[in-house]
Order: structure tokens, then C-alpha cells, then sequence
């Protein structure tokens, strides 16, 4: 069901700002498409009339129209006036821009520690130039110069920093996190935690199996391996999560930003749900959730910005995997148009193809130790040979 709130007019002009504790709980979906819902809750204490409240509790790359914030009790209205989001945290190059036309001191050497003649130590100060700022430079969003800075020192102009810049201190302006601020109307006081919802870029995930079977001479008969996955996720928003509940959501979902994707084979979608679990390790389990496939990891994971995290989801043994070859004498290619030549095998090399293709088959059922739909991923295959030692041996 969705509920749509008209904007009231201001009943009344009293501001109140209010603050939430750091470090809130969130709750994940992560899709493998580079993006994901993230939910946590903002405590609100509002007075009858204009509020004005504010989190940082959100990412640097939070799409802004898609933020919901809501009283999941359903007892009271949250009317939001305005919203006003800003991810322009402070950094150098934020520094370089808010002074440039300006004069600051640049550190070109630091502080010494140097020895007399006598044995004595003391601490020689660093020295600094002053230099005005007359072009702060512009960089890509991986850090990189798109065209140098333009200092003035002594008189000349140069297209690189003489030092390290040195700032005043001041926090006028400045934001050490990406923040939203709403302006809330409301008709009587109340006091309530509000839930939270939003899509963020930067969060991805994608999974990876890892196949043993053991040493064999016989190549036709089949084998039993044991199958270990593992789920990567990828932390790229500008913000920690220290704890947060995550589930993962198999499948591409209609989106119209041109999100990147990652190119994952393998493992196809069938056969009836069941639970995997790691030994000692809470059950993973998935579900059917619309025409995609949830996968619920039941456990508080801390997920620092930048950081990947690996977590392993399948463990399986006594898998059956049966090896075949394929051959094609004929190679497909491409031929080129000639007026007036019959060639009655166009569309195949004449020489043929020499290479055998070799391929390992794994029965995604309950009776083969299996049975989950499992979520597309690389399968890296690793054979033991007579010494007992693991060697790799192919992937897809």
C-alpha cells in the first residue's frame, strides 16, 4: 500500500533541532546490481508547529528522492516540509575551494629533532611559506588532478603546492559526515522513533564456490566433492555500518539509473528452498520474494566504509560432480562476402577445432547434498593429486 501525505502550510513557527545517537542499527537489502536499501531509526521529539531534525546516520552516495521517513506504528503523521540533504564532507580539496583567493601558510618542512656537537637534542621548528591560493584545482572523484592548483608565492605563480596547506581553524561550514535535515510539520507534540528508509550507491555483493574433488584415474566415473561458497560484499558508500543485519537480494531489478553490473556465471536458480549452514555458524536462509531470490545471513555484521567482507554461506560434501568432454569438429567463424563465390560450408573454418572442451556437471537437488537455489557466481575447481595437495584446475 502506498500512502501519500500533502504538504501543510506552517501552523506555527516554533524550532526545535533535534539530534540522534551515534551508531544506530541498520538493517541492509544489498542487490547485486551496485546498490541497496538501507533502513535504521532517527528518534524524533517534535513540538506542535516547525521542527527542523537532522542525521547522519546515511551515506555519502544516499539517493535523495528516495528517503522515506515514517512512524512504522502508523499513530502519527511525519509531514515533512523540506528536505535538504548535503554529502559535501570536508576535505582537502573541499578546504582548497572554500579559500581560495586567499593567503595560507604552507608547510614545506616538518619539525627535526637534530644533535649538537655537545650530544644535546633539541626540536627545530617546521618551516612554513605563505602562499595565496589563486586556483584551487579540481580532482576526479578517485582522487586524481584534473588540473593543478595555481599558487602565488613571493610574487610568482606556480601549478603546484609549495607544501602541505595549513587551514585556520574553524568549523564554520564544515561537515565531517553526510547529513539530512528535514523541516517538520506537526500538529501536536510527540515523541516517537521515526524509521528511516533510502537507496544508497556503493554496496554490492556477489558469490564465489570453491569445488575439491579428490585425486582419480578414472575420468569417466563420477566424483564426490566438497563445495564451500562464499558471499563477497563490497562497501564503497562513505559511510560505516558497525552493526547491521544484511540480506542479499538475488536477481536484476528494474532500475532506470545505469547502475554497473558485474558479469557472474554459473549457478542457475531452481529446486525447492532449503537452509545451509556452516558448521558453528548461524543458518543462512532464503526465501522467494516477489520474482527474486532473499537470502537472510541472520547475523549483526560490521561493515566499515571501503572495507570487502567475505562470508561463507554453503558448505556442502559427498556432492556428486560427473566429468565429460565435448567435442566440435567444426569451428564457427565469420566468412566475408564475395560476388560471385559459392561456398557451400559458409560459416565454418574448413580446419576445424582441434580443442576438446572439458566439463564438470553438479545436480542441484536434496538427493545430491544440494537443493538451494543458489545465487550465480564464479565456480573455481580444485583437484587433489597423489600427495594429497590441492591444485587448481579450472574455473567458470
Amino acid at each position: 500500500m502506498i500512502r501519500c501525505f500533502a504538504f501543510l502550510p506552517l501552523l506555527s513557527f516554533s524550532f526545535v533541532v533535534a539530534q540522534e545517537p551515534t551508531a544506530t542499527p541498520a538493517k541492509l537489502t544489498i542487490y547485486n546490481q551496485d546498490f541497496a536499501v538501507a533502513r535504521t531509526t532517527v528518534p524524533l521529539d517534535l513540538h506542535a508547529g516547525a521542527n527542523e531534525v537532522l542525521t547522519t546516520n546515511v551515506t555519502k552516495q544516499l539517493e535523495p528522492d528516495s528517503v522515506i521517513l515514517r512512524d512504522p506504528s502508523g499513530r502519527n503523521l511525519v509531514n515533512v516540509v523540506e528536505q535538504n540533504y548535503d554529502a559535501a564532507v570536508v576535505d582537502q580539496q573541499w578546504l582548497m575551494d572554500k579559500y581560495e583567493g586567499k593567503t595560507i601558510d604552507f608547510e614545506i618542512q616538518g619539525p627535526q629533532v637534530v644533535e649538537s656537537a655537545t650530544g644535546e637534542r633539541q626540536t627545530v621548528p617546521a618551516k612554513t611559506i605563505e602562499g595565496r591560493i589563486i586556483r584551487a584545482g579540481s580532482q576526479s572523484a578517485s582522487g586524481y588532478p584534473y588540473s593543478p592548483p595555481l599558487i602565488e608565492v613571493a610574487g610568482k605563480m606556480q601549478f603546484s603546492m609549495p607544501g602541505t596547506p595549513i587551514f585556520p581553524a574553524t568549523l564554520d561550514g564544515l561537515l565531517l559526515k553526510p547529513t539530512l535535515r528535514w523541516q517538520i510539520d506537526a500538529e501536536k507534540a510527540a515523541r516517537f522513533n521515526a524509521e528511516l528508509d533510502y537507496m544508497t550507491h556503493g554496496m554490492n555483493w556477489q558469490a564465489t564456490y570453491n569445488v575439491v574433488v579428490p585425486e582419480s584415474s578414472d575420468t569417466t566415473a563420477p566424483e564426490l566433492a566438497e563445495i564451500i561458497g562464499w558471499v563477497t560484499i563490497q562497501n564503497k558508500t562513505g559511510a560505516d555500518f558497525p552493526k547491521a543485519t544484511i540480506q542479499l537480494m538475488a536477481g536484476d531489478v528494474a532500475k532506470i539509473q545505469d547502475l554497473r553490473r558485474r558479469e557472474m556465471n554459473g549457478v542457475a536458480y531452481n529446486q525447492n528452498a532449503m537452509v545451509f549452514a556452516s558448521s558453528g555458524a548461524p543458518a543462512v536462509t532464503q526465501e522467494a520474494f516477489d520474482d527474486f531470490h532473499l537470502y537472510d545471513l541472520h547475523r549483526t555484521v560490521s561493515l566499515s566504509n571501503g572495507e570487502t567482507k567475505q562470508i561463507q554461506f554453503l558448505e556442502a560434501s559427498n556432492v556428486t560432480v560427473r566429468r565429460t568432454y565435448r567435442f566440435e569438429g567444426n569451428n564457427p567463424v565469420t566468412q566475408p562476402f564475395y560476388p560471385g563465390y559459392h561456398n557451400d560450408q559458409i560459416g565454418f573454418d574448413h580446419s576445424g577445432n582441434t580443442r576438446v572442451a572439458i566439463l564438470q556437471e553438479i545436480k542441484n537437488s536434496v538427493a545430491n547434498h544440494l537443493g538451494m537455489p543458489l545465487p550465480a557466481g564464479r565456480l573455481r575447481f580444485y583437484r587433489r593429486d597423489r600427495d594429497g595437495q590441492m591444485q587448481f584446475v579450472g574455473r567458470t
